[in-house]
C-alpha cells in the first residue's frame, strides 16, 4: 500500500510539472504574439524607424544586407514613410520562456498604407526575454517573393505544447555533423537528417517551404553544395537555440554560385537538436 501511494504521489507531482510547464510556454508564446502585434502598432502609429528602436533589443541583429546592430542601423536611416504589416504563422518559446522564435507572412508598401504596389514576403524573428519580462527582438530578418497563391495562415495558441526534455550535448555539438555533411554529400542529405518534419525553409525571391518531405525534395533538385563558414556560438537556452554566419553555395562542379549569410534555429525534437527554420540572406540583397 505504501508503495503505491508513493507512486500515484510521484505521478501526480510529474503530472502538475509538466503541466505547470505547459501552462508557461503557453503564456510565454502568447506574450511573444502581444509583442509582434504591438510591434506592427507601433510602426503604423510611430513609424518604422521609432518601432524598429523600440521593440529591437539593444543588441538585436538584423540583415541590411550583412549582419548590424538594428537599433544603431535604424537610427542613422533617413525616416522612412514605408508602411509594412505582418502576422505571426508559427511561435516557438523555450522551455524556460527566455527565448522564443516567430514566422510570419507581411506586405510592405514602400509609400505609405495607401500604396496599391505591394510586396509581400515572410520574416523570421528570435526573441529574447529581458530581465523586466518584456520580449524584445534579438534578431529580425524577412524577404519579399511573389505574391502568395493563398492566404497564409495566422497563428492561433496551440493546446497543451509538448514538453521537450533535456538532452546532454549542446545545439553547437549536435550541429556538427549536418555542417561537415552539407559539404560533403550536399544539401539535401544533410538536411534531411538533421530538419524536424515541420521545418521552414527560406530561400530569397520564392515563398518558403515547409515540411521536410518539401524542403529535402527541393534541395534534391537544386543539387547544390553548402560549405558553411567557421561557427560563431550558438545562443542557446533550454531546448531552442539560434544562431548565424556565413555561407558558400557550390554547384555539382564544386563552383562558386553565391553566398550570403544564413540563420538557423534549433530546437530538442524527440531527444534530439533538430533544425526548425533555415534563411538564407544573400550578399547584395534588398533587405526587408
Amino acid at each position: 500500500m505504501l508503495e503505491f501511494t508513493t507512486m500515484n504521489h510521484f505521478f501526480a507531482i510529474t503530472l502538475v510539472a509538466i503541466f505547470s510547464t505547459s501552462v508557461f510556454n503557453q503564456s510565454y508564446e502568447q506574450a511573444i504574439f502581444n509583442s509582434e502585434k504591438a510591434f506592427e502598432q507601433a510602426v503604423a502609429e510611430k513609424g518604422m524607424n521609432k518601432a524598429f528602436i523600440e521593440f529591437l533589443s539593444p543588441f538585436g541583429i538584423m540583415f541590411m544586407p550583412g549582419p548590424v546592430n538594428g537599433r544603431e542601423a535604424w537610427a542613422k536611416l533617413p525616416e522612412s514613410k514605408a508602411s509594412l504589416r505582418w502576422d505571426p504563422i508559427v511561435i516557438g518559446v523555450s522551455s524556460n520562456g527566455i527565448l522564443g522564435y516567430s514566422i510570419g507572412s507581411s506586405e510592405y508598401r514602400e509609400n505609405g498604407k495607401d500604396d496599391p504596389s505591394i510586396k509581400y514576403g515572410h520574416y523570421l524573428s528570435v526573441w529574447a526575454r529581458q530581465p523586466n519580462g518584456k520580449y524584445l527582438a534579438a534578431l529580425d530578418a524577412g524577404y519579399h517573393h511573389p505574391k502568395p497563391a493563398l492566404t497564409p495562415e495566422i497563428w492561433k495558441p496551440s493546446s497543451i505544447p509538448a514538453v521537450s526534455p533535456a538532452v546532454s550535448v549542446s545545439a553547437g555539438d549536435a550541429s556538427v555533423g549536418f555542417f561537415s555533411a552539407a559539404e560533403r554529400v550536399g544539401s539535401a542529405k544533410a538536411y534531411e537528417t538533421s530538419l524536424a518534419d515541420d521545418a521552414y525553409l527560406f530561400r530569397w525571391g520564392i515563398e518558403p517551404f515547409r515540411g521536410k518531405k518539401a524542403i529535402v525534395s527541393y534541395l534534391a533538385k537544386s543539387k547544390q553544395i553548402v560549405k558553411f563558414a567557421r561557427r560563431k556560438s550558438f545562443i542557446e537556452a533550454g531546448n531552442i537555440a539560434y544562431h548565424y554566419s556565413t555561407y558558400t553555395l557550390l554547384d555539382g562542379s564544386g563552383k562558386n554560385i553565391g553566398d550570403g549569410h544564413y540563420v538557423q534555429i534549433w530546437k530538442i525534437v524527440g531527444g534530439k537538436w533538430k533544425i526548425v527554420a533555415d534563411m538564407n540572406i544573400p550578399t547584395g540583397s534588398d533587405p526587408e
